[in-house]
């Protein structure tokens, strides 16, 4: 570390402001908006559960009022410790009791926007969780928060270093809302693709109000002449599910998945077990997933979807149930996105509701009804849908690569590890 680097108490630079208890009762339907723990996410505010108050109140409890550029701090629950930063399309706000905000008292000797990049490090969030008080609910207060030690460079090479790292947050920023963007976009054209399909010229056809002559009624509402609506049972050569028994594991082997390893278009890896390669023999001889079977999640977060990809060995248990499609009538990557589709996830739903058990079970499975077109048709469909897929996977990894990039200029430039040069000041015209 350069020797113009200093370690200091944060309560000497900035104070750590606490919300107030705004009662419960208080809250209404539309109104300024008050920000809560539960609000409070890794770098961003999330308003997925936001409540109101009244428009009076933002005069009444003004100094409780969020500003542009605050950073907010969770200061109790799951999410102790995480920091976001209220930004100009979130105003006007108010914040609520154990959401603490930073306010510099120092502008000389600390600048905020460096504050917020000293505070969302892996080092600072480790010290507030091993500091926080509680067994069930973790808890910090302000005392203690701005009682950290932190180390920072001169005022002008902390505004270098934060620009660097405001530049990459930027980056990722906008590659989330593309990332959002493609998702709305996606759902939108499932609707589309699966209700109106697309014609021999592989567009959209007309809504069934514009030109009503192209759809007929059926069972899931209107679908295209043409079209059927057929079971599960009548386009799969076998429905079933994992092992009934419980497998003998090992440590190393053939991978064994269940319900917790499928995701919606993807197999997760990162948490599996595994099985020896005779205990592999005996389960394949009932349920055997090769490339093109489609694969369900019937325990917990029941409904998830995917296909099995080539080049993947593996076992199941009893929570994934496995579709073989005959590929005559229904293409495999058509099966997948049809059975992600709202239409087919609130007949699971409906299923699950009038189940004992919140489980799904092959007779069920063997009932859903999916809209099905013709083979040249469906893969139009699912074309278009995997192109939107590759976008959102190649903004995915984009995003990905973006955060590593991030954490190690964090590393080396919040310690002082690479050196920076303050920007030299501009020269003023005579």
């Amino acid at each position: 570390m350069s020797n113009n680097w200093i370690t200091i108490n944060l309560g000497e630079l900035a104070l750590v402001q606490g919300g107030f208890a705004f009662k419960s009762d208080a809250y209404i339907e539309e109104g300024i908006p008050l920000l809560r723990i539960s609000n409070i996410k890794a770098g961003h505010i999330n308003k997925d559960d936001i409540v109101y108050l009244p428009n009076s109140f933002l005069k009444q409890y003004f100094s409780f009022s969020g500003n542009d550029k605050d950073i907010l701090i969770a200061m109790s629950g799951a999410t102790t410790g995480k920091c976001a930063r209220i930004k100009s399309n979130d105003l006007p706000c108010l914040i609520n009791q154990r959401v603490g905000r930073f306010s510099v008292t120092d502008i000389e000797r600390l600048n905020i926007d460096y504050l917020y990049h000293i505070v969302t490090t892996d080092e600072f969030l480790n010290n507030i969780t091993i500091d926080a008080i509680g067994g069930a609910q973790p808890n910090i207060s302000s005392n203690r928060i701005e009682s950290f030690f932190i180390t920072l460079p001169v005022i002008e090479k902390q505004r270098k270093i934060a620009n660097i790292l405001t530049t990459v947050d930027n980056l990722i920023e906008k590659t989330e809302t593309l990332i959002a963007k493609y998702q709305s976009i996606k759902q939108g054209m499932m609707h589309d693709l699966f209700t109106r399909g697309v014609d021999a010229n592989g567009q959209l056809r007309p809504p069934v109000d514009e030109a009503p002559e192209l759809y007929k009624e059926s069972e899931l509402g209107w679908i295209p002449r043409g079209w059927e609506i057929v079971s599960i049972e009548d386009v799969a050569t076998q429905v079933t599910d994992g092992d009934h028994h419980t497998p003998v594991r090992s440590n190393s082997g053939i991978l064994l998945l269940s319900a917790r390893n499928i995701l919606n278009g993807k197999i997760f890896l990162k948490d599996v077990d595994y099985i020896p390669f005779s205990e592999y023999q005996r389960m394949i001889k009932r349920c055997f997933p090769q490339p093109g079977d489609i694969l369900i999640s019937c325990s917990g977060t029941i409904g998830r979807i995917c296909e099995v990809p080539y080049n993947l060995r593996f076992g199941l248990v009893r929570s994934v149930a496995l579709v073989k499609i005959n590929t005559n009538k229904c293409l495999s990557r058509y099966a997948e996105w049809i059975l992600r589709s709202e239409i087919i996830q609130s007949q699971i739903l409906n299923s699950q509701l009038q189940a004992a058990q919140p489980n799904l079970f092959q007779g069920p499975i063997k009932k859903l009804l999916i809209p099905l077109p013709k083979i040249q048709e469906q893969e139009s469909v699912y074309s278009k849908l995997d192109s939107l897929e590759r976008c959102i996977k190649t903004e995915t990894i984009k995003k990905s690569k973006m955060f590593k990039i991030k954490k190690g200029l964090m590393q080396d430039l919040l310690t002082g590890k690479v050196r920076v040069n303050p920007d030299k000041p501009k020269d003023t015209p005579s």
